[in-house]
């Protein structure tokens, strides 16, 4: 089984550590791409126009310019750098020790910097979304790394069950076989009818990834992980609905939080 993440908007610069060493991440045949990545946004950061083509505001022109220093600034595990609402709900540091091992095989992080990532590898902080399109690589980073992306990932999904919690830039880096691919949505009973909470959805995210990572269950299909978290969250009052794949997006696996619904709640 394979769990796919977003990465976060926001990072927590490492204050100490050795820096980024390309060959010694997950999925090291990438170096090079990631090199290429790397190098393209750093050069876009120390345009005139840096604010606007990476959609900050001059407060946050610092952080942008910072990725000119990707070859010396510290690194550190990406589960330390990534930090926000899905992270923090997914709280890696303190999961069992099991469950860090199942982490460390099956998280897969997906980056604009960096392609993807596993939740040890040692990066710096950066600022740059999948959306950002660079002069030296002509394409938005979401559609160049996805033909950078294809063959390593098919590779290390192949037979497996496929968890998708990524939004929608991160989630055409690299598609799944339908067969296999799992989509996380999450909506809210308001009334009678649905609506989507995509900022506290990155919360319930994370508590779905983190109970399937301390369950250690071996989900093989759609139904079996559909009849998982059943068992999980429908005592919590959660509706859980596994609805067909629709062109070319995957199967979804919907949780329907009731109206009276805490996002404070573990």
């Amino acid at each position: 089984m394979r769990l796919f993440l977003p990465p976060s908007e926001t990072k927590r610069a490492p204050a100490r550590g050795t820096p980024v060493r390309l060959d010694a991440l997950s999925f090291p045949e990438l170096a090079d791409s990631r090199e290429e990545a790397l190098e393209a946004i750093a050069s876009a950061s120390e345009h005139d126009d840096a604010a606007a083509r990476f959609g900050v505001s001059e407060k946050l022109l610092p952080l942008v310019r910072a990725n000119a220093s990707w070859r010396t600034a510290p690194a550190a595990a990406a589960a330390s750098v990534y930090e926000g609402v899905l992270y923090d709900a997914l709280g890696y540091e303190d999961l069992s020790p099991a469950a860090k091992r199942r982490a460390h095989a099956q998280v897969r992080v997906f980056s604009a910097a960096f392609g993807v990532l596993g939740l040890t590898d040692r990066i710096p902080a950066y600022r740059a979304s999948g959306t950002l399109k660079t002069p030296a690589l002509g394409s938005p980073l979401a559609t160049w790394w996805s033909r950078h992306l294809a063959e390593p990932l098919a590779e290390d999904c192949s037979g497996g069950l496929v968890v998708d919690a990524r939004s929608g830039t991160y989630a055409g880096m690299f598609k799944p076989e339908p067969s296999q691919w799992v989509g996380l949505d999450v909506v809210q009973r308001r009334g009678d009818r649905l609506a989507v909470v995509s900022h506290f959805a990155k919360h319930t995210r994370g508590q779905a990834v983190r109970a399937l990572l301390e369950s250690g269950e071996r989900l093989g299909s759609a139904q079996a992980l559909r009849d998982w978290a059943k068992s999980q969250f429908a005592p919590r009052g959660w509706e859980v609905r596994l609805g067909e794949a629709h062109r070319s997006k995957p199967r979804s696996l919907t949780l329907v939080l009731p109206e009276d619904h805490s996002f404070a709640q573990s």
